[in-house]
């Protein structure tokens, strides 16, 4: 019989695995959730305490088998929640921002586009990005910076020039391309938002 995987271990593995260029780590973690069954694959979801970093550890008949590590972004966090409210208080300040534009914690396929199906005045093409945890849980456009989080993934050139909206001087069909091959998701439910643009 296999050993329960308690909180405690996975603090560990969160700890031992925790990358040394985040800085020190001293188990500061707190569990927030944790989703599957026995004979499924059971996911343990953990918040830092002073970094805007979530520690996932995936557990699979009864051994840790994964520990991932992602950027929590205020886009991640549901207002209704009493946790996220308190992960509010990190990810909300300068240090979280610098962090976050530091280290790659966010990849494309985190992220849905639009591209705009026209030339702005025959000369800029405009896209939008969103969080999907942000789309998934409002139904809406997130409209605040993330050129921060995201700049690295993006064509050269391209620019943020108003919140979440970014302009490029390519052709739209060679945008949706290249954000497409960038790993980035394209969703006709985002699609269908902007229909009257």
């Amino acid at each position: 019989m296999t050993a329960k995987i308690t909180t405690e271990d996975c603090v560990a593995a969160l700890t031992s695995a925790f990358p040394a260029e985040f800085g020190p780590d001293s188990g500061n973690w707190k569990r927030v959730s944790k989703a599957g069954k026995k004979g499924e694959p059971i996911v343990r979801v953990f918040y830092h305490r002073a970094l805007p970093l979530k520690g996932i550890v995936t557990e699979v008949k009864g051994a840790i088998s994964d520990v991932t590590f992602k950027g929590v972004g205020s886009w991640d966090l549901d207002p209704e929640s009493e946790v996220d409210n308190a992960m509010e208080a990190v990810v909300s300040t300068n240090a979280a921002w610098t962090f976050l534009e530091t280290h790659d914690l966010f990849k494309p396929s985190d992220f849905v586009f639009y591209v705009s199906p026209t030339n702005d005045d025959g000369d800029e093409t405009w896209y939008v990005l969103t969080p999907i945890s942000y789309f998934k849980r409002e139904g809406a456009q997130y409209d605040d910076q993330l050129d921060f989080v995201i700049a690295r993934h993006l064509p050269e050139g391209d620019g943020e020039a108003t919140e979440a909206t970014f302009v490029t001087d390519r052709k739209p069909d060679e945008v949706r391309a290249d954000l497409l091959a960038r790993g980035f998701v394209q969703d006709p439910a985002f699609d269908a938002m902007f229909a009257d643009s």
